[in-house]
């Protein structure tokens, strides 16, 4: 049985994994911040644009886009150090001024979840089974940010095979 604190530190852990796999993604830094006088070390990302948590600090004062990473349903295995039944959801925030992208024609908002999708969706790496992509929500956040959130959650694998046997 995993105790509490372990869980937590696993959570920590789990969400640590996925940040650090956004910050090593070219694609992922470059479609937060594109503006060439603005280029960032990856590592400046986080805790400036990418957040281990569902929102964004009242301390943020510029127009720029963001990344929150949140994780439910976390059942941690210490023994073997997996984890199963796992949620999370990315939610990408744009402020109305940098929804441009330079030579794209989508809002900034739809390029960087592109980018994450690619990263996240299919992946058997963040957990007990593949990491699918079941649910996305855009909305506004206030008047000044659009966000697009990314649900995302592992499925069992023997639901994967039955699946990809056209068993269920």
């Amino acid at each position: 049985m995993v105790k509490k604190a372990e869980a937590l530190f696993d959570i920590d852990s789990y969400k640590d994994t996925i940040i650090k796999d956004f910050i090593f993604s070219k694609n992922i830094v470059e479609a937060i911040d594109s503006q060439q006088e603005n280029i960032f070390v990856a590592d400046d990302l986080i805790h400036k644009n990418i957040f281990p948590y569902g929102y964004i600090p009242e301390t943020i004062t510029k127009a720029d886009s963001f990344v929150t990473v949140c994780v439910n349903n976390f059942k941690a295995n210490s023994a073997n150090k997996s984890f199963a039944n796992i949620e999370i959801k990315i939610r990408v925030i744009v402020h109305r001024t940098r929804q441009s992208v330079k030579g794209r024609p989508g809002p900034r908002v739809d390029y960087i979840s592109k980018f994450i999708r690619e990263l996240l969706d299919g992946s058997m790496k963040y957990g007990w089974g593949r990491l699918e992509l079941f649910n996305t929500v855009e909305d506004a956040l206030d008047t000044n940010h659009a966000y697009r959130e990314l649900h995302f959650k592992t499925v069992d694998m023997t639901l994967t095979t039955q699946r990809k046997a056209g068993r269920v």
